[in-house]
């Protein structure tokens, strides 16, 4: 549950991580709410190219917020300068989130953005730090990365700020 997931978010945020945001993702898989977390594993995992974990934490179409890791997560790779954030290791900036959907075309479910909102604002709120920290993988890619998709950041940031 949240509060379950906040009390060990904020143990660790406090004390070992030096992340100045939350950035936002999606998955790039279909999921559905009959299959509400289908990245799952991998995210745990990791991919053959790629170590895992591949997030902080995982957000299924159904709403539920898996807790990942708690220390670092291979998730962003370089980070150019975003709204309040500086360039730099975005692993290291960053708390991340991925949102379980396909992102091109599908969107998040009701479920998961409500989610997302409050999951992000506890972040922010534990390492004090305004809505604006919160970025969108595109906000900060040197790559072209477009995730999270159908998702206008400016409107995810007000809500997170009312949250907050």
């Amino acid at each position: 549950d949240l509060d379950h997931w906040l009390a060990t978010a904020d143990r660790d945020l406090r004390s070992t991580t030096r992340s100045i945001g939350v950035l936002e993702h999606h998955t790039a898989y279909t999921a559905s709410y009959d299959d509400p977390a289908p990245s799952l594993q991998l995210c745990i995992e990791g991919r053959e190219d790629l170590a895992g974990p591949l997030c902080h934490v995982l957000i299924g179409f159904d709403g539920v917020v898996h807790l990942i890791a708690a220390g670092r997560a291979n998730h962003a790779g370089e980070a150019k300068a975003s709204g309040p954030n500086p360039a730099g290791d975005g692993n290291t900036l960053y708390v991340g989130f991925e949102w379980d959907y396909q992102g091109v075309d599908q969107g998040p479910s009701p479920e998961q953005r409500s989610a997302a909102v409050k999951a992000t604002a506890a972040v922010l709120r534990t390492i004090q730090r305004p809505a604006e920290a919160a970025r969108g993988h595109l906000e900060t890619s040197t790559t072209g990365k477009i995730d999270p998709g159908h998702v206008v950041l400016d409107e995810f940031r007000c809500e997170v700020a009312r949250a907050i």
